[in-house]
């Protein structure tokens, strides 16, 4: 691994049916029950993505060319080439940087937004600079409580669904 490689995590923040925080609920209850951040902050930064009414999912998608001969002259063997355009959006905080993307969903039709925190291999530990990680090899890192902040705000303009995500999660973080 060099300098320039990063680390991309796709957090989550529930699991078994909402009923279990995971990673990014489990971050922002220990920010909480550790003081790191207070019950007023975290209300606002409710209060504040409460408010959001517009949301990334809905307002792009991706555009694949419909019109083959007359979109691309590049061709692959007997193939033309198209090009898919995949709307990112992109927050630098810190040293991390939040990417959104807009991928089509798994399991029915249309587009979902992915949220991944790339991580600087550098601001890992044990260090991976120099070396390929093992199999299963588990790092620390320690994010801010900027970085945590952030991430909800971006869950919250994702999609309507995230952001009721989002409420949720600060409900339960709360106890309300």
């Amino acid at each position: 691994m060099s300098q320039d490689d990063t680390i991309e995590w796709q957090i989550s923040y529930f699991a078994d049916g909402h009923s279990r925080l995971v990673e990014l609920g489990e971050l922002l209850n220990l920010a909480f029950q550790n003081n790191i951040v207070n019950r007023n902050q975290l209300r606002k930064l409710r209060s504040s993505i409460e408010k959001q009414q517009e949301f990334f999912a809905d307002r792009y998608s991706i555009t694949i060319p419909t019109d083959p001969a007359g979109s691309s002259s590049m061709r692959f063997y007997d193939f033309t080439v198209l090009k898919k355009t995949v709307p990112v959006l992109v927050k630098n905080v810190d040293d991390v940087t939040i990417w959104i993307e807009l991928k089509h969903k798994q399991k029915a039709v249309g587009f979902q937004p992915m949220l991944y925190l790339r991580i600087p291999i550098q601001s890992v530990s044990p260090s991976l600079l120099g070396r390929c990680a093992s199999l299963k090899q588990e790092v620390t890192w320690h994010p801010t409580w900027k970085i945590l902040f952030e991430t909800v705000k971006a869950f919250s303009v994702a999609s309507s669904k995230h952001r009721q995500d989002m409420i949720e999660v600060l409900g339960q973080v709360l106890n309300e």
